[in-house]
């Protein structure tokens, strides 16, 4: 019996095989289904994206199986924007035809919508592209009671009829599109909508639209998954992980392929980084056309530290797909990474080529200008991303991050006061914190207390206990240490590193190694140390970040404690893990510059202050005394005239500053000191 079932087995696929070359030759893949947006000739406009949805749901149901493959729906929506067709929903034959031809597909499908109510009414045509002949066309009525889900099952069905598709003996049939997507046609109109919002990289926008097909159904696991990922986008770190877990726990409500992304996310979620990379492997060797695999792989690679293989999987993602705009976004930043500016630029341009009309490119490439210390292009760049969408949280934050930079604090205000004004609470609650930034920045600690006070109540009163919240008593007992209070910020930091590993319980060590770099600020530098030996035992298991942390920290304890050689030794390998760090380098070249390594210090803090990054406001205070250190460095080496003028621009930047803080009466004592006093 077995022999006879392999025998039948290879007679179906090489008697009937559907994917034989029909049409005399061409450049398409001979097993490659694109599907077109279903057109609503009923209802005018389409106003309920019925059309979409049809079409988006047979994709779902064909692309269960392996041995067909089926064009995805962003693949049409990017080529429809190349040719200045951007949201056309009705799409003509010819049109339909250049479409499928771009995305190398043998056949295409068309459809009609042609009643609504009391039943609806599909017909469908499958085209050979390259011929134009009909290969096959539905007329399918729905039943009493039945959905439109059941509804596209029955079309699944004679759609692979139509193409001979076999169905291996040994593989279960197709599931219900219902079972591996939602029963809300309302839920699943949201879905969709997301991902819209999510081609363009408008992720609050897709979180809202996530929400509200999770709240339509419960169990709807991919829109908890692309919530998650939204979220991540948003600074909504809290919210990513709850969604996540919803997901995982209604994971066999998606397909085969959809699984495997869930249980990537979450061991990427859980610190178990190789194992993310394994599964998104696992995709893409099962499924080698998926280009959103090879780009998570890239990004995985990314997140490892692995520009080179993150650099190749973009490209892949590229060879598979030329238009696909996230690939030559995280390529621009994989390439800055790798120090190759020009290139960086170039994959950004090009994404700006293909989505001119669109912010998040111009945010990108204000991010690389930044980074690499120019300012004023930086700047131009955001404005244009944030006259394209007034609304783009990432460029309004980053204006006002630039704005800060340049010493123009009412406008960094003002784009600050934009994010509270937003609708979202998470992002409100941000902007509150950031207005507290600017008053770090300039050593006002006592009024940036009152304002993150004030931040942490109006949090209260939206009901928001997200992580802008909760980071906010990190400010404040760092605050108290800065102005000599360091029992009860101690208190209040431990308090808080609790509440963070209930919500992220795989980030325990980090919050952990974060209270041991806290005792060392406050001056108990040998129970740092002392707390620090518990950990080294486990530090050959920890992930990247987390080892990068562990050496972060040892290597502030040993400065502190005044070993800044073993310090140099620890703080290097944390820049290798986690490179660009500002806290870890700035620390680095203040032990360079202990350890009589002058020049090395000069080279590092020059390097920090030039990038324009958003960590370096991580930790503002700092921020503002790495200029002070580079005028002490510069004394150090001899150079007066650049001493004098770091000294300057950092009492420029410290004017108002509180009168605790000793470094402002020390630059003015040492600039008299180098005869260049008033």
């Amino acid at each position: 019996m077995p022999g006879l079932v392999t025998i039948a087995a290879l007679v179906l696929l090489f008697v009937v095989n559907p994917f034989r070359d029909r049409s005399g030759g061409g450049d398409v893949d001979e097993n490659t289904l694109a599907i077109m947006y279903f057109e609503n000739m009923a209802q005018q406009g389409d106003p309920d994206r019925l059309g979409e949805i049809i079409a988006d749901l047979l994709i779902t149901n064909l692309s269960q199986s392996e041995d067909l493959k089926v064009v995805s729906s962003q693949r049409l929506y990017d080529i429809l924007k190349l040719q200045g067709k951007e949201g056309t929903k009705v799409i003509d034959r010819t049109t339909a035809t250049e479409i499928a031809k771009k995305a190398k597909a043998k056949w295409m499908m068309l459809g009609s919508i042609l009643q609504v109510s009391p039943a609806l009414i599909i017909t469908t045509q499958l085209v050979d592209v390259v011929s134009g002949t009909i290969e096959g066309s539905q007329r399918l009525t729905g039943a009493p009671g039945e959905t439109v889900f059941e509804l596209v099952d029955r079309m699944t069905g004679q759609t692979r009829d139509e193409l001979n598709v076999p169905v291996p003996l040994n593989i279960e049939p197709p599931r219900p599109v219902a079972d591996v997507t939602t029963n809300s046609i309302d839920a699943y109109r949201h879905y969709i909508e997301g991902l819209d919002h999510t081609y363009k990289i408008y992720y609050a926008d897709a979180a809202e639209s996530f929400r509200q097909a999770i709240e339509l159904d419960s169990t709807f696991a991919m829109a908890y998954y692309q919530y998650a990922v939204a979220s991540m986008n948003t600074d909504n770190f809290a919210g990513a992980v709850a969604a996540l877990r919803q997901a995982v726990r209604h994971i066999d409500r998606v397909t085969d392929k959809e699984r495997l992304y869930i249980e990537s996310l979450q061991a990427a979620f859980s610190m178990r980084q190789e194992e993310s990379v394994a599964k998104m492997i696992e995709i893409t060797e099962r499924y080698p056309d998926e280009k959103a695999a090879h780009f998570l792989l890239g990004s995985g690679y990314y997140m490892q530290g692995d520009n080179e293989r993150a650099i190749e999987a973009y490209k892949k993602v590229l060879e598979l797909d030329p238009l696909y705009k996230s690939a030559y976004n995280q390529l621009g930043y994989a390439y800055d990474r790798m120090g190759e500016f020009d290139k960086s630029v170039e994959a950004i341009n090009k994404y700006i080529e293909i989505s001119p009309g669109e912010a998040n490119p111009y945010d990108s490439r204000g991010d690389l200008y930044a980074y690499k210390g120019d300012i004023d292009n930086a700047i131009e760049s955001y404005k244009k991303a944030e006259e394209i969408k007034p609304d783009f949280v990432p460029s309004i934050r980053k204006l006002g991050h630039m704005y800060l930079y340049k010493g123009q604090y009412e406008e960094a205000a003002a784009q600050y006061k934009k994010l509270i004004a937003n609708d979202e609470p998470s992002i409100r609650s941000a902007g509150r914190e950031y207005l507290a930034v600017i008053d770090l920045y300039r050593g006002r600690l006592r009024k940036a207390l009152d304002t993150i006070n004030a931040g942490i109540t109006a949090d209260e009163m939206d009901g928001f206990r997200g992580d802008s919240y909760l980071s906010k008593f990190g400010v404040r007992a760092g605050i108290n240490v800065e102005l000599g209070n360091c029992d009860a910020a101690g208190a209040e930091a431990d308090a808080l590193a609790e509440l963070f590993k209930k919500t992220y319980p795989m980030l325990g060590k980090v919050f952990d190694l974060i209270g041991v770099a806290f005792a060392a600020e406050c001056g108990y530098v040998d129970e740092a140390d002392s707390m620090l030996a518990g950990f080294e035992p486990e530090v050959p298991t920890y992930d990247r970040n987390t080892k990068a942390t562990y050496h972060g920290t040892k290597g502030f304890v040993l400065w502190k404690a005044g070993d800044p050689e073993n310090a140099i030794h620890h703080l290097e390998i944390t820049d290798s893990l986690v490179p660009n760090g500002f806290s870890n380098r700035y620390y680095l070249a203040n032990a360079y510059l202990d350890a009589g390594r002058t020049e090395d210090a000069i080279e590092l803090l020059t390097a920090i202050l030039n990038r324009y990054g958003p960590s370096r406001l991580e930790d503002p205070i700092r921020a503002a005394r790495a200029v002070y250190t580079l005028g002490a460095a510069y004394e150090k080496l001899g150079d007066t005239t650049r001493a004098v003028e770091q000294y300057q621009k950092f009492l420029d930047m410290w004017a108002d500053a509180d009168e605790e803080l000793v470094e402002v009466p020390e630059a003015k004592k040492r600039i008299e000191g180098l005869g260049a006093g008033s």
